[in-house]
Protein backbone atom coordinates (compact mmCIF):
# COMPACT_ATOMS: atom_id res chain seq x y z
CA UNK A 1 0.00 0.00 0.00
CA UNK A 2 1.53 3.62 -0.99
CA UNK A 3 1.70 6.15 1.88
CA UNK A 4 3.68 10.02 1.74
CA UNK A 5 5.47 9.38 4.10
CA UNK A 6 4.52 12.51 6.17
CA UNK A 7 1.69 9.74 6.74
CA UNK A 8 4.05 6.94 8.74
CA UNK A 9 6.61 9.43 10.45
CA UNK A 10 7.17 12.77 11.95
CA UNK A 11 10.65 14.78 12.26
CA UNK A 12 11.90 15.90 15.54
CA UNK A 13 11.87 19.64 16.45
CA UNK A 14 12.59 20.38 19.94
CA UNK A 15 16.18 21.87 19.83
CA UNK A 16 18.85 22.38 22.99
CA UNK A 17 18.78 25.53 25.15
CA UNK A 18 22.46 26.08 25.68
CA UNK A 19 22.09 28.48 28.76
CA UNK A 20 19.33 26.16 30.74
CA UNK A 21 21.00 22.93 29.81
CA UNK A 22 24.65 21.75 31.21
CA UNK A 23 26.64 21.00 27.59
CA UNK A 24 28.83 18.12 28.86
CA UNK A 25 25.16 15.92 29.71
CA UNK A 26 24.34 15.89 25.43
CA UNK A 27 26.23 13.90 22.63
CA UNK A 28 26.31 15.79 19.65
CA UNK A 29 26.23 13.93 16.04
CA UNK A 30 28.06 16.05 13.75
CA UNK A 31 28.14 15.99 9.83
CA UNK A 32 31.90 15.31 9.45
CA UNK A 33 33.05 11.71 8.00
CA UNK A 34 29.44 11.18 8.30
CA UNK A 35 28.29 8.54 5.91
CA UNK A 36 25.85 5.21 5.11
CA UNK A 37 27.23 3.21 7.69
CA UNK A 38 29.60 5.33 9.96
CA UNK A 39 28.89 6.58 13.02
CA UNK A 40 28.96 9.99 12.85
CA UNK A 41 31.65 11.97 15.16
CA UNK A 42 30.42 12.59 18.49
CA UNK A 43 31.08 15.99 20.51
CA UNK A 44 30.78 17.16 24.15
CA UNK A 45 31.40 20.17 26.15
CA UNK A 46 32.45 23.38 24.61
CA UNK A 47 32.00 22.04 21.00
CA UNK A 48 28.02 21.69 21.92
CA UNK A 49 26.74 25.26 20.17
CA UNK A 50 22.75 25.98 19.86
CA UNK A 51 20.02 25.02 17.51
CA UNK A 52 20.85 21.46 17.86
CA UNK A 53 18.36 18.55 18.07
CA UNK A 54 17.28 16.62 20.69
CA UNK A 55 16.86 13.28 19.84
CA UNK A 56 15.88 10.99 22.99
CA UNK A 57 13.15 8.90 21.61
CA UNK A 58 14.18 5.12 21.32
CA UNK A 59 14.60 4.51 17.37
CA UNK A 60 15.31 7.33 15.11
CA UNK A 61 16.16 7.96 11.15
CA UNK A 62 18.88 10.74 10.23
CA UNK A 63 18.84 12.00 7.28
CA UNK A 64 21.12 14.54 6.15
CA UNK A 65 19.42 17.29 4.11
CA UNK A 66 22.80 18.42 2.34
CA UNK A 67 24.01 17.99 -0.95
CA UNK A 68 22.11 15.45 -3.01
CA UNK A 69 24.64 13.58 -4.53
CA UNK A 70 25.82 12.31 -1.25
CA UNK A 71 23.07 9.58 -0.26
CA UNK A 72 23.43 10.20 3.75
CA UNK A 73 21.04 8.14 5.87
CA UNK A 74 21.61 6.88 9.15
CA UNK A 75 19.82 4.79 11.65
CA UNK A 76 20.28 6.04 15.18
CA UNK A 77 19.48 4.02 18.69
CA UNK A 78 19.74 5.52 22.10
CA UNK A 79 22.08 4.42 24.09
CA UNK A 80 20.39 5.38 27.11
CA UNK A 81 21.81 9.14 27.48
CA UNK A 82 20.65 12.31 26.58
CA UNK A 83 21.55 12.85 22.54
CA UNK A 84 21.35 16.06 20.11
CA UNK A 85 21.75 16.27 16.68
CA UNK A 86 22.92 18.69 13.84
CA UNK A 87 20.24 20.52 12.45
CA UNK A 88 21.87 19.76 9.50
CA UNK A 89 19.52 16.30 9.80
CA UNK A 90 16.17 15.48 9.85
CA UNK A 91 15.46 13.04 12.44
CA UNK A 92 12.50 10.90 11.55
CA UNK A 93 10.48 8.86 13.96
CA UNK A 94 7.30 6.88 13.33
CA UNK A 95 3.77 7.87 14.37
CA UNK A 96 2.21 4.82 12.75
CA UNK A 97 3.66 1.66 14.04
CA UNK A 98 1.58 -0.93 13.17
CA UNK A 99 2.12 0.07 9.54
CA UNK A 100 5.69 0.67 8.98
CA UNK A 101 8.93 -1.35 10.85
CA UNK A 102 11.35 1.51 11.13
CA UNK A 103 14.41 -1.00 10.07
CA UNK A 104 12.71 -1.25 6.70
CA UNK A 105 11.51 2.14 6.47
CA UNK A 106 15.85 3.09 6.41
CA UNK A 107 15.98 0.19 3.85
CA UNK A 108 13.63 1.71 1.76
CA UNK A 109 14.85 5.33 2.32
CA UNK A 110 18.64 4.11 1.10
CA UNK A 111 16.71 2.59 -1.87
CA UNK A 112 18.64 3.80 -5.47
CA UNK A 113 14.87 4.27 -6.92
CA UNK A 114 13.65 6.59 -3.54
CA UNK A 115 17.00 8.64 -3.94
CA UNK A 116 16.60 8.87 -7.53
CA UNK A 117 12.98 10.16 -7.54
CA UNK A 118 14.44 12.57 -4.15
CA UNK A 119 17.11 13.60 -6.55
CA UNK A 120 14.59 14.40 -9.34
CA UNK A 121 12.90 16.15 -7.49
CA UNK A 122 15.42 18.55 -6.11
CA UNK A 123 17.09 18.85 -9.43
CA UNK A 124 16.43 22.88 -9.91
CA UNK A 125 19.29 23.11 -7.36
CA UNK A 126 22.88 23.64 -7.85
CA UNK A 127 24.78 20.62 -6.75
CA UNK A 128 26.89 22.78 -4.04
CA UNK A 129 23.87 23.86 -2.55
CA UNK A 130 21.23 21.49 -2.79
CA UNK A 131 19.12 20.90 0.17
CA UNK A 132 16.28 18.90 1.52
CA UNK A 133 13.73 20.45 2.11
CA UNK A 134 11.03 18.88 5.00
CA UNK A 135 8.26 19.03 3.34
CA UNK A 136 9.76 17.37 -0.13
CA UNK A 137 10.57 14.68 1.87
CA UNK A 138 7.94 13.92 4.19
CA UNK A 139 5.67 14.35 0.41
CA UNK A 140 7.61 11.43 -1.39
CA UNK A 141 5.59 8.07 -1.66
CA UNK A 142 6.51 5.01 -0.36
CA UNK A 143 5.28 1.76 -0.67
CA UNK A 144 4.50 -0.55 2.41
CA UNK A 145 3.57 -4.18 2.50
CA UNK A 146 2.18 -5.39 5.33
CA UNK A 147 3.95 -5.60 8.43
CA UNK A 148 4.78 -9.53 8.80
CA UNK A 149 6.71 -9.02 5.15
CA UNK A 150 8.43 -5.53 6.38
CA UNK A 151 9.51 -7.52 9.29
CA UNK A 152 11.03 -10.90 7.10
CA UNK A 153 12.73 -8.75 4.31
CA UNK A 154 14.41 -6.72 7.43
CA UNK A 155 15.56 -9.70 9.26
CA UNK A 156 16.91 -10.77 5.48
CA UNK A 157 18.82 -7.50 5.23
CA UNK A 158 19.87 -6.73 8.73
CA UNK A 159 21.61 -10.19 8.78
CA UNK A 160 23.99 -9.05 5.45
CA UNK A 161 24.41 -5.48 7.78
CA UNK A 162 25.35 -7.68 11.00
CA UNK A 163 28.05 -9.47 9.47
CA UNK A 164 29.15 -6.37 8.05
CA UNK A 165 29.45 -5.15 11.48
CA UNK A 166 31.03 -7.56 12.42
CA UNK A 167 33.93 -6.77 10.49
CA UNK A 168 34.18 -3.79 10.71
CA UNK A 169 34.63 -4.62 14.41
CA UNK A 170 37.31 -7.17 13.88
CA UNK A 171 39.07 -4.83 11.84
CA UNK A 172 39.09 -2.00 14.90
CA UNK A 173 40.36 -4.62 17.25
CA UNK A 174 43.19 -6.27 15.04
CA UNK A 175 44.27 -2.70 13.78
CA UNK A 176 44.38 -1.91 17.58
CA UNK A 177 46.80 -4.26 17.98
CA UNK A 178 49.05 -4.22 15.03
CA UNK A 179 49.22 -0.12 16.25
CA UNK A 180 50.20 -1.51 19.60
CA UNK A 181 52.89 -3.69 18.40
CA UNK A 182 53.98 -0.59 16.42
CA UNK A 183 54.23 1.75 19.40
CA UNK A 184 55.87 -0.99 21.49
CA UNK A 185 59.00 -0.94 19.64
CA UNK A 186 59.01 2.83 17.47
CA UNK A 187 60.23 4.87 20.90
CA UNK A 188 63.66 2.42 20.98
CA UNK A 189 64.22 3.67 17.13
CA UNK A 190 66.63 6.10 16.15
CA UNK A 191 65.57 9.63 15.50
CA UNK A 192 66.28 9.85 11.31
CA UNK A 193 64.58 11.31 8.47
CA UNK A 194 62.55 8.92 6.53
CA UNK A 195 64.17 8.81 3.59
CA UNK A 196 66.53 7.07 5.36
CA UNK A 197 64.01 4.13 4.90
CA UNK A 198 62.07 5.47 1.80
CA UNK A 199 63.42 4.00 -1.50
CA UNK A 200 60.27 5.56 -4.08
CA UNK A 201 58.07 8.33 -4.11
CA UNK A 202 55.42 8.87 -6.43
CA UNK A 203 52.23 10.37 -7.34
CA UNK A 204 49.76 9.04 -10.54
CA UNK A 205 47.92 11.38 -12.98
CA UNK A 206 44.49 11.70 -14.65
CA UNK A 207 43.81 12.54 -18.28
CA UNK A 208 43.01 15.61 -19.65
CA UNK A 209 39.26 16.15 -18.96
CA UNK A 210 39.33 14.52 -15.74
CA UNK A 211 38.20 11.00 -14.55
CA UNK A 212 35.18 9.09 -16.85
CA UNK A 213 32.67 7.15 -15.99
CA UNK A 214 33.74 3.46 -16.58
CA UNK A 215 37.26 2.32 -16.57
CA UNK A 216 40.02 1.50 -13.91
CA UNK A 217 39.79 2.98 -10.13
CA UNK A 218 41.50 5.70 -10.04
CA UNK A 219 42.35 7.05 -5.94
CA UNK A 220 42.03 10.73 -4.99
CA UNK A 221 42.49 12.02 -1.71
CA UNK A 222 38.98 11.88 -0.44
CA UNK A 223 39.25 8.09 -0.44
CA UNK A 224 42.27 8.11 2.27
CA UNK A 225 41.32 7.83 5.60
CA UNK A 226 43.27 4.47 6.81
CA UNK A 227 43.85 1.16 6.02
CA UNK A 228 41.15 -0.71 6.10
CA UNK A 229 38.71 2.04 5.69
CA UNK A 230 37.47 3.12 1.52
CA UNK A 231 34.33 4.16 0.40
CA UNK A 232 33.47 2.71 -2.86
CA UNK A 233 30.86 4.83 -3.65
CA UNK A 234 31.33 7.30 -6.20
CA UNK A 235 34.76 5.77 -7.88
CA UNK A 236 36.22 7.65 -10.27
CA UNK A 237 37.70 6.01 -12.96
CA UNK A 238 40.87 6.06 -16.05
CA UNK A 239 40.75 4.45 -19.10
CA UNK A 240 42.25 1.12 -19.75
CA UNK A 241 44.47 2.92 -22.47
CA UNK A 242 45.78 5.80 -20.22
CA UNK A 243 46.19 3.00 -17.35
CA UNK A 244 48.02 0.97 -19.62
CA UNK A 245 50.31 3.84 -20.44
CA UNK A 246 51.12 5.72 -17.43
CA UNK A 247 54.77 5.43 -16.34
CA UNK A 248 53.92 6.07 -12.52
CA UNK A 249 50.96 6.21 -10.20
CA UNK A 250 49.89 2.30 -10.72
CA UNK A 251 49.24 0.76 -7.37
CA UNK A 252 50.85 -2.81 -6.04
CA UNK A 253 50.62 -5.05 -3.62
CA UNK A 254 52.12 -3.17 -0.53
CA UNK A 255 51.96 0.49 -2.10
CA UNK A 256 51.32 3.18 0.98
CA UNK A 257 49.14 5.78 0.12
CA UNK A 258 50.18 9.81 1.31
CA UNK A 259 47.89 12.30 0.71
CA UNK A 260 49.77 15.60 0.02
CA UNK A 261 47.54 18.46 -0.55
CA UNK A 262 43.91 19.67 0.74
CA UNK A 263 42.38 20.03 3.88
CA UNK A 264 43.41 16.27 5.18
CA UNK A 265 47.15 16.24 3.75
CA UNK A 266 48.95 13.64 5.76
CA UNK A 267 46.51 11.00 6.07
CA UNK A 268 47.78 7.56 5.01
CA UNK A 269 46.28 4.29 3.95
CA UNK A 270 47.64 1.17 2.12
CA UNK A 271 47.31 -1.31 -0.64
CA UNK A 272 47.00 -5.52 0.61
CA UNK A 273 45.70 -8.14 -1.29
CA UNK A 274 43.54 -6.31 -3.24
CA UNK A 275 42.29 -3.69 -1.51
CA UNK A 276 41.19 -1.60 -2.01
CA UNK A 277 41.14 -3.10 -5.83
CA UNK A 278 43.32 -5.38 -7.07
CA UNK A 279 43.77 -3.04 -10.37
CA UNK A 280 44.15 0.74 -9.84
CA UNK A 281 45.95 3.62 -9.88
CA UNK A 282 46.31 7.08 -7.91
CA UNK A 283 45.71 10.85 -9.50
CA UNK A 284 48.66 13.67 -8.81
CA UNK A 285 47.00 14.81 -4.84
CA UNK A 286 48.55 11.16 -3.79
CA UNK A 287 52.05 9.50 -3.04
CA UNK A 288 53.23 6.04 -3.46
CA UNK A 289 55.96 5.28 -0.62
CA UNK A 290 58.23 2.27 -1.05
CA UNK A 291 60.68 0.62 0.95
CA UNK A 292 63.83 -0.87 -0.66
CA UNK A 293 62.40 -4.08 -2.11
CA UNK A 294 59.12 -3.23 -0.10
CA UNK A 295 61.10 -4.87 2.97
CA UNK A 296 59.40 -2.40 5.85
CA UNK A 297 56.36 -1.33 4.37
CA UNK A 298 54.34 -2.02 7.42
CA UNK A 299 56.66 -0.31 9.82
CA UNK A 300 56.27 2.96 6.91
CA UNK A 301 52.29 2.94 6.70
CA UNK A 302 52.68 3.51 10.80
CA UNK A 303 54.95 5.77 11.15
CA UNK A 304 53.52 7.86 8.71
CA UNK A 305 49.80 7.27 10.47
CA UNK A 306 51.46 7.85 13.71
CA UNK A 307 49.82 11.13 14.88
CA UNK A 308 52.26 13.21 15.41
CA UNK A 309 53.80 12.19 12.28
CA UNK A 310 50.89 13.13 10.34
CA UNK A 311 50.67 16.57 12.07
CA UNK A 312 54.00 17.26 11.33
CA UNK A 313 53.33 16.80 7.67
CA UNK A 314 50.71 19.06 7.71
CA UNK A 315 52.50 21.59 9.44
CA UNK A 316 54.80 21.16 7.10
CA UNK A 317 52.30 21.51 3.86
CA UNK A 318 50.53 24.45 5.48
CA UNK A 319 53.73 27.02 6.49
CA UNK A 320 54.25 27.93 2.98
CA UNK A 321 50.64 28.35 1.32
CA UNK A 322 47.23 29.27 1.71
CA UNK A 323 46.03 25.76 0.17
CA UNK A 324 48.22 22.85 1.82
CA UNK A 325 50.30 20.74 -0.46
CA UNK A 326 53.67 18.49 0.43
CA UNK A 327 56.67 17.58 -2.20
CA UNK A 328 58.81 14.88 -2.30
CA UNK A 329 61.49 16.38 -0.76
CA UNK A 330 59.38 17.94 2.22
CA UNK A 331 58.38 14.00 2.87
CA UNK A 332 61.36 12.52 3.00
CA UNK A 333 63.05 15.06 5.48
CA UNK A 334 60.25 14.18 8.02
CA UNK A 335 62.14 12.80 11.09
CA UNK A 336 60.59 9.77 12.70
CA UNK A 337 61.90 6.68 14.93
CA UNK A 338 63.86 3.96 12.61
CA UNK A 339 64.68 0.89 14.68
CA UNK A 340 67.04 -1.79 13.92
CA UNK A 341 66.52 -4.19 10.08
CA UNK A 342 66.03 -7.13 12.57
CA UNK A 343 62.98 -5.26 14.85
CA UNK A 344 61.79 -4.26 11.57
CA UNK A 345 61.60 -7.68 9.99
CA UNK A 346 60.54 -8.82 12.99
CA UNK A 347 57.29 -6.25 13.37
CA UNK A 348 56.75 -7.09 9.36
CA UNK A 349 56.35 -11.09 10.34
CA UNK A 350 54.40 -10.46 13.40
CA UNK A 351 51.54 -8.21 12.07
CA UNK A 352 51.37 -9.50 8.56
CA UNK A 353 48.47 -12.02 9.08
CA UNK A 354 46.48 -9.00 11.02
CA UNK A 355 46.60 -6.38 8.19
CA UNK A 356 45.85 -9.60 5.69
CA UNK A 357 42.63 -10.42 7.65
CA UNK A 358 41.79 -6.76 7.63
CA UNK A 359 42.37 -6.18 3.81
CA UNK A 360 40.53 -9.54 3.50
CA UNK A 361 37.36 -8.58 5.96
CA UNK A 362 36.93 -5.21 4.20
CA UNK A 363 37.05 -6.81 0.94
CA UNK A 364 34.34 -9.48 2.16
CA UNK A 365 31.88 -5.97 3.07
CA UNK A 366 32.23 -4.82 -0.35
CA UNK A 367 31.03 -7.87 -1.16
CA UNK A 368 28.08 -8.24 0.93
CA UNK A 369 27.21 -4.56 0.62
CA UNK A 370 26.84 -5.31 -3.23
CA UNK A 371 24.89 -8.00 -2.47
CA UNK A 372 22.53 -6.43 0.23
CA UNK A 373 21.99 -3.45 -2.17
CA UNK A 374 21.30 -5.87 -4.90
CA UNK A 375 18.92 -7.67 -3.09
CA UNK A 376 17.44 -4.72 -1.48
CA UNK A 377 14.89 -4.02 -4.45
CA UNK A 378 14.63 -6.82 -5.30
CA UNK A 379 12.94 -7.86 -1.70
CA UNK A 380 10.83 -4.96 -1.82
CA UNK A 381 9.42 -5.79 -5.39
CA UNK A 382 8.51 -9.14 -4.73
CA UNK A 383 10.62 -10.51 -7.05
CA UNK A 384 12.54 -12.71 -4.38
CA UNK A 385 10.07 -15.06 -2.58
CA UNK A 386 10.54 -14.22 0.69
CA UNK A 387 9.27 -17.50 1.36
CA UNK A 388 11.92 -19.14 -0.12
CA UNK A 389 14.70 -17.26 1.59
CA UNK A 390 16.11 -18.96 5.06
CA UNK A 391 18.48 -17.14 7.75
CA UNK A 392 20.47 -19.23 9.38
CA UNK A 393 20.57 -18.17 12.74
Amino acid sequence: MKYNLGDIVEVEKKTINPQKTPSDYYCVYSLPGFDNGKTPERLTGSKILSNKIIINRDNYILFNKLNLKFKRVWRFKNDGGNNVCSTEFLPLYTINNDKVDLDYLYYSLVNDGFYARLVGQNSGTSNSHQRIHKEDLLSMEIDLPDLEVQQKTVRILSALDQKIESNCKQNDLLFSIAEGKFNQIYNSGTRRRLDSIIFNIESGSRPRGGAEKIGIPSIGAEKIEKFGIYDYSSEKYIGENYYSNMKRGVLKDKDVLLYKDGAYTGKSSMCLSGFPHAKAAVNEHVFILNTKDNYAQFYLYFCINKKENQEMLHRMASSKAAQPGLNQSEVKSLEVNIVSDADIEKFESEISPFMEKIANNTLQNKTLSGLRDASLPKLMSDEINLDEVTIDE
